[in-house]
């Protein structure tokens, strides 16, 4: 049963990853197109980004099969870290695509370039938008279902895309109605703003679960009301430490029982705690350690 739960969560991640593969292959080549038909900075920059979510995907979809791997003597904690490392070169990336995005900006700004077939770059960045959002939306529902960082990273990575497009036309739009072509490398820069923010996030949060940072404090109050529930068999409690590696949750604590408790009993009262915490933490790995009064 265990075995069947866990095939379905890695189909159900690596199938939401390879739609969000498939979706950036389709954008990137109808982008690269028209930027190169209108001549438009903000639609190149926009390009770009997909290429970054494609290669950003790819990896986000090796790192969820590798990250499924059994735990083995060598890795006696299983492989969960590498879709925290999948995340933080999420936004490695990020932060590359916006420097290219700057830097191919900057010149037309100083000398702005006209931009042709301004409307058949509206419709594409329109069409984008809509797709970026309904692809974001799904990961996001998978991520979160499946406490996956990794697809989480690639749901920020594409609903940033779909902000970036929307941004995108509009600019098109204001520059076909003002004749300010100066307006499409501007948009262009503060396209590259929402991802260096979005970047910024990724990488951090990325990097605070690879040093092991305790879980969320939402979490850490869910195993204290399961303890402060065992009161009437446990004198208290102490030194709870937590961290994450993936989707799994590493927990330690002491307890306090009575001195007089059998070996028997003690390991049963650890068996009922492991049960109840398992119920409020999801993918709990639970190491209690008994001290006597």
């Amino acid at each position: 049963m265990v075995r069947t739960n866990l095939i379905t969560k890695l189909n159900n991640k690596t199938t939401a990853s390879l739609l969000a593969i498939l979706s950036n292959c389709i954008l990137i080549s109808v982008k690269f197109l028209i930027a190169g038909i209108s001549g438009s900075v903000s639609i190149l920059s926009e390009a770009i980004h997909s290429g970054m979510d494609l290669l950003a995907s790819l990896i986000v979809f090796f790192s969820i099969r590798l990250s499924a791997e059994p735990a083995n003597e060598s890795f006696p904690f299983g492989y969960g870290k590498i879709e925290n490392i999948s995340a933080l070169l999420e936004g490695i990336l990020l932060f590359a695509a916006a420097l290219i995005i700057i830097a191919e900006a900057i010149p037309k700004i100083i000398y702005p370039v006209e931009t042709a077939e301004t409307y058949l770059a509206i419709g594409v960045m329109s069409i984008s938008t809509v797709i970026n959002f309904l692809i974001s939306s799904h990961l996001y529902k998978v991520a979160k279902s499946e406490d996956s960082m990794a697809l989480a990273a690639d749901a920020a990575h594409l609903r940033t895309d779909t902000y970036s497009s929307l941004g995108v036309a509009v600019g098109i739009i204001l520059m076909r109605i003002t004749g300010l072509h100066i307006i499409d490398p501007i948009i262009a820069v503060i396209v590259a703003m929402l991802i260096t923010k979005a970047a910024y996030n990724l990488s951090r949060n990325a990097l605070v679960q690879l040093l092991d940072a305790r879980i969320p404090p939402e979490q850490c109050l869910k195993i204290k009301e399961v303890l402060e529930r065992c009161q009437d068999k446990i004198i208290n409690y102490h030194e709870i430490k937590t961290r994450k590696a993936g989707n799994n949750t590493f927990i330690n604590l002491h307890i306090t029982v009575d001195k007089n408790l059998t070996v028997k009993e003690s390991h049963a009262l650890e068996d009922f705690i492991e049960s109840e915490l398992e119920l409020v933490i999801k993918n709990a790995y639970i190491n209690i350690h008994v001290d006597p009064s």
